[in-house]
C-alpha cells in the first residue's frame, strides 16, 4: 500500500492521524538539560 492509501484506510478505520495535539510531556533532550544550558552560557 501506498502512502496516501494507507493514511485514507487508517482513517477510515477511525485511527487518529498524525502527532498528538499539546506539546509534549517529555523532551527527547531533557535528561541533558543542564549541560546544554551549560554550553549556551559558555
Amino acid at each position: 500500500m501506498r502512502t496516501k492509501e494507507a493514511l485514507a484506510a487508517r482513517k477510515k478505520a477511525g485511527v487518529t492521524l498524525g502527532r498528538p495535539k499539546g506539546e509534549a510531556e517529555k523532551l527527547k533532550l531533557d535528561p541533558k538539560r543542564d549541560q546544554i544550558e551549560k554550553y549556551l552560557g559558555m
